[in-house]
């Protein structure tokens, strides 16, 4: 089950009374008050798309609660044009959702380190690299396990008097080869079980 954007002790149940009273204050006539609804809907929701919100709808839904909740409270709210006080009210919504967001990224545990290759791969990596020539083999060394790749790439281009995009489709060409290597090394060693 999905986790509420909104906490559950800050959130209020919005009431038909409440609901009622929030409609009458858009507009007098019920069906005008309803389309002026589903018009803040569509506005909001877009402010919470562009927002980044994690749950558009749901922030929606807890912005009118507050909206109508203020209205029982006796807020005066301009029924010439709530909009700009809901929208004060869904920024705040919005706040409040990104900054729970970034709270929780901060107690979050790091993603666990990828395992290491298993010691087949290394062995067949190792047999494989012995049949490349030469050349391919000291290609390969430079351009993928120097400690700064863009300082060994382009001391690779160097010693191998190649400009850097012919040297990236070399390398590719010899990384394809080179792993068609290891695949068969480990059908061997896996057929030798």
């Amino acid at each position: 089950m999905a986790e509420s954007p909104v906490p559950a002790k800050r959130r209020w149940t919005l009431s038909q009374e409440a609901f009622d009273t929030l409609l009458a204050r858009l507009d007098p006539d019920r069906d005008r008050a309803g389309e002026a609804y589903e018009k803040i809907r569509y506005k909001l929701t877009r402010v919470f798309d562009f927002g980044r919100a994690s749950d558009p709808e749901e922030l929606f839904d807890e912005t009118m609660d507050r909206v109508a909740k203020r209205i029982l409270e006796g807020v005066e709210i301009p029924s010439s044009d709530p909009f700009p006080f809901i929208r004060g009210v869904a920024l705040r919504v919005l706040q409040e959702d990104r900054r729970r967001r970034r709270q929780a990224q901060q107690f979050e545990p790091p993603p666990p380190p990828p395992p290491p290759p298993p010691e087949n791969v290394l062995r067949c990596l190792d047999e494989s690299k012995k049949r490349l020539i030469p050349e391919e083999r000291e290609l390969i060394e430079l351009y993928y396990e120097g400690d700064s790749l863009k300082k060994t790439r382009k001391e690779a281009a160097e010693k191998f008097h190649r400009s850097p995009n012919a040297l990236r489709i070399w390398a590719s060409r010899v990384r394809h080869k080179l792993g068609g290597y290891i695949k068969e090394c480990l059908k061997r060693r896996e057929e030798m079980k």
